[in-house]
């Protein structure tokens, strides 16, 4: 990636779509969350959770010769992680609850983002595919969906996804749904499959070996935009502020880029250890010269 005056710029290669959806003069440049906007995920909620994201990748990408609302699902997350893994230092990755289904142990175990294969547009698959539904007959047109298809939402994350690939002029989401949940198992079998074939993106699979007794485990993470981000509490975020302007009389402007503040963070914490260091040293008494009583 190129860095132009804190933005880098995507190598299209590097992405899911590998830019074979765009014009070929299409850029799409990127920066990491300022504080203002990890202020603004923590409002966050599964009600409110897709427009949020929207709005934040929208305010930290510059695009030349392509629309926001033209950009690929699958490239629109693969922008929300490159966030996550470039704006936070502690928080980029997720902490999954497991459980081994031969020894019944529990465990926690840290995902990063890179441990994510990312699986990319082949070039000798047609972007847009034609099937034929067997058992009603009927002929389908399937397209890799864009951030316009978000527009169409199901309580059932499969049947959505389903909906979102349709290649067809409407945004009736209960006429889609309705559609597609009284199809047979045929049909929706076949929709299903060549929807699969279609993939691009964030692989969900994961490999875990049990630490107890080493058996290898393969699961398969859910990810929404509820949990792309992760939880962020804005009292942490206030307090690491407040921590920072107190040790160091720096007032954190809301521009300032977020990762610049977790740095800083760990530059305050070796101060207050070392205060702590040096209480302890003097039995809680803190002596001080004659420079630092001078104002």
């Amino acid at each position: 990636m190129e860095l132009y005056n804190n933005y880098w710029k995507l190598i299209k290669d590097e992405i899911p779509s590998r830019g074979c959806f765009y014009n070929s003069d299409a850029v799409i440049k990127i920066r990491p969350l300022n504080v203002q906007e990890v202020k603004y995920l923590s409002t966050l909620s599964p009600q409110n959770a897709t427009d949020i994201i929207n709005e934040i990748i929208s305010k930290c990408i510059i695009l030349e010769n392509l629309n926001f609302d033209d950009i690929l699902l699958a490239d629109r997350e693969y922008m929300a992680f490159w966030l996550r893994a470039n704006s936070f230092q502690q928080n980029n990755g997720y902490s999954l609850g497991l459980k081994c289904e031969y020894c019944g142990h529990e465990y926690k175990h840290e995902v990063q983002l890179a441990d994510f294969p990312t699986v990319l547009y082949d070039s000798n698959k047609p972007k847009r595919r034609e099937i034929i539904l067997p058992d009603c007959n009927i002929k389908l047109y399937l397209k890799y969906p864009t951030i316009k298809e978000l527009k169409r939402t199901s309580m059932d994350s499969e049947i959505q996804n389903f909906m979102r690939h349709l290649d067809i002029d409407t945004n009736d989401n209960v006429l889609l749904e309705r559609f597609l949940s009284n199809l047979s198992a045929m049909d929706y079998s076949v929709l299903k499959n060549n929807i699969d074939d279609m993939f691009i993106g964030f692989a969900r699979q994961i490999s875990v070996s049990c630490p107890d007794c080493g058996k290898l485990h393969h699961y398969s993470i859910e990810l929404n935009d509820t949990g792309l981000f992760g939880t962020i509490n804005i009292g942490d975020v206030l307090e690491i502020i407040l921590r920072i302007c107190k040790y160091t009389n720096y007032q954190i402007p809301e521009t300032q880029p977020w990762w610049e503040v977790e740095v800083m963070q760990v530059s305050v914490n070796k101060m207050q250890e070392e205060e702590e260091r040096l209480l302890n040293k003097n039995n809680d008494r803190i002596t001080l010269n004659k420079s630092q009583l001078q104002v």
